[in-house]
Parts: C-alpha cells; sequence; structure tokens
C-alpha cells in the first residue's frame, strides 16, 4: 500500500505528503441535535461515541488529572461498515491537583500551577456525557480508562474501544504510534498533549480510510485471559517465548498470563498445558473478559482465581 514506504525525517515527510495543520476539520462537521434528530427521522440509525483524554501530573498510579476533555462522535453502521457522520458537543476543564504540577509536565502540556489555580473538573457533567453515549474510546484506552475509574464512574458500563490497540498501525505498515506521528503520516500536523486538541486529532485520523470501523470492529471481539498457574520452572522460557507474560500482585497472586481471541483460546489452553508443566499437574484458567472491563487492572479481571 501507498503507505508502506514510509519516511522517517520531518522535513523529507513534510515535502512528500504536503503536510498541511489540523484547522477546522472537526468543527467543519459539527452536528447540532437538530442535524442528528433529522437523519434519525429519515430512518438512518445514529449512534453516540464519547472520547476521552486526560492530561495528568504523570504516568504512574498516583499521578492525578489537571485537564479532561470529552468529545462526542456520531456513527452509523451502513452495509456493515461503521462510520463517523459528524461531531458533536465538547467538554474541556481543568483540575487543580494537590500538588504543584512537575516542570516535566508543564513543558509536555503548557499547563502550569497557575493555569490550574481554583479550577475542578465538573464530574456531574462528564458524567451525563459519558451515560449518554452508547461506546467510549481513547486513543490510548488503558491509561485513560484507569485514570477516568472512580472518577466519571465506579465501574464501567459502556464498551471502550482504543485507537492505538485496535488498530493493527505496524500491519498497515505505520512504524510509529504516536497519534502525532500517525496524524503526520496522513499529512496533518499537529502540536499535541492538550486533551482537546488530542482528541481532534484523533477524530479527523479515524474519519480517514476504514479505522474507525477496524477499531470498533476489534473492539467487539470476544477476549480471554489464558493464566498458567504453577509451571515448572524448566519451561519458563519456552512459556515466555509463547507470548506469555509472568504477572505477580506480591500479594497473592503468581501466574503466566496471555490475552487471546475465542478463536486462539482452545490452541493457547492446549500448548500451555502441554508445555507449561513437565513435573506439576497443569492449572490452566481461561477467563471470559467482559468488553465493558476489558481494561480494568489484571487484578479485578482475575478475581475469580
Amino acid at each position: 500500500m501507498f503507505w508502506k514506504n514510509l519516511k522517517t525525517d520531518k522535513d523529507e515527510v513534510s515535502e512528500f505528503y504536503k503536510i498541511r495543520p489540523l484547522d477546522n476539520q472537526i468543527n467543519d462537521n459539527r452536528l447540532s441535535p437538530e442535524d442528528v434528530e433529522t437523519m434519525v427521522k429519515s430512518g438512518r440509525k445514529i449512534h453516540t461515541a464519547c472520547s476521552f483524554d486526560v492530561e495528568t501530573t504523570g504516568l504512574d498510579d498516583t499521578a492525578e488529572v489537571i485537564e479532561l476533555a470529552i468529545l462526542e462522535i456520531f456513527f452509523e453502521n451502513f452495509n456493515g461498515k461503521y462510520s463517523i457522520v459528524g461531531f458533536g458537543k465538547e467538554f474541556n476543564q481543568l483540575q487543580q491537583p494537590k500538588k504543584p504540577i512537575p516542570e516535566l509536565i508543564t513543558n509536555l502540556t503548557g499547563i502550569t500551577d497557575a493555569d490550574v489555580k481554583g479550577h475542578s473538573i465538573d464530574w456531574k457533567e462528564a458524567s451525563s456525557m459519558y451515560l449518554a453515549s452508547d461506546l467510549c474510546l481513547a486513543h490510548n484506552s488503558r491509561f485513560d480508562y484507569g485514570k477516568l475509574k472512580g472518577l466519571l464512574f465506579e465501574e464501567s458500563t459502556k464498551v471502550w474501544a482504543c485507537s492505538l490497540s485496535d488498530i493493527n498501525w505496524s500491519e498497515l505498515g505505520f512504524i510509529n504510534q504516536k497519534q502525532e506521528n500517525l496524524l503526520l503520516y496522513h499529512g496533518i500536523s499537529y502540536s499535541g498533549h492538550r486533551a482537546l486538541t488530542d482528541l481532534h486529532a484523533q477524530a479527523y485520523l479515524l474519519s480517514l480510510e476504514d479505522y474507525f470501523d477496524i477499531m470498533l470492529k476489534a473492539a467487539k471481539v470476544p477476549q480471554y485471559i489464558v493464566c498458567a498457574l504453577n509451571t515448572d520452572f524448566e519451561t519458563k522460557d519456552s512459556v515466555q517465548a509463547r507470548g506469555f507474560r509472568w504477572y505477580n500482585n506480591n500479594v497473592d497472586k503468581k501466574f503466566y498470563y496471555k490475552m487471546v481471541s475465542k478463536d486462539e483460546l482452545e490452541e493457547e489452553v492446549d500448548w500451555v498445558t502441554k508445555n507449561g508443566y513437565t513435573k506439576r499437574r497443569a492449572q490452566v484458567r481461561p477467563i471470559s473478559i467482559d468488553p465493558m472491563k476489558r481494561y480494568d487492572s489484571l487484578d479485578a479481571l482475575t478475581s475469580s482465581l
């Protein structure tokens, strides 16, 4: 495909793809409630997704949210293909954290202590948008979901899609999967690391090619965790080479695990049962993942063990 011959030098990319800035692509396709109502009355079945992006004081579990943005995306399924038809309202608010914003984060986002002073996110308003949606998404849903759980929702009641992991960008020929670079490859430049700007960029990216359709269909594929408990030490190299990862919560769980699709489940269970144990009795536990909870912590997903 066209994108296989990628260039990595920014000047070469700009010349080759004729880079233009992210401008009014979203605002030019903004739909009012009346517009959506007209579509529905004409017989079209319009769904609502909410895309989320947070800026935080860091990347660890204790990092605080300092900015939240939400963008309404309207989409439909026509002849079996999901596509974006327009964009609705948006939400963008700052929040003062308990501790000063690290200099690294200010340099990255431009958000200063002065910007957030006295500000707090209206979580009730944000929650109303979440509850009214049919689907949630982010570019890195594992991160954004993790930060929003306990603030926006206690237990997820929506399917979450991810424009980073639910699209196999590498298979499509894209070496770097950072959103800023993906847009650059598609001829758009923008300055990232502010929540609403990132959402506009993500929405534009997903409106190209069949990316929205690919992402949404992947998000709906049934997934499982194959957990192998008490494997023999001698088998660890082959188990790891198979793609199983080690998990230890330092309390009561130690096991190898692998996320698989329904089509892969039987083969992976059979493989680790035969190859993960040479002395001990096999203890392999496949666990079905609720599509609304797939970005929960591994500890929560394996609570039945």
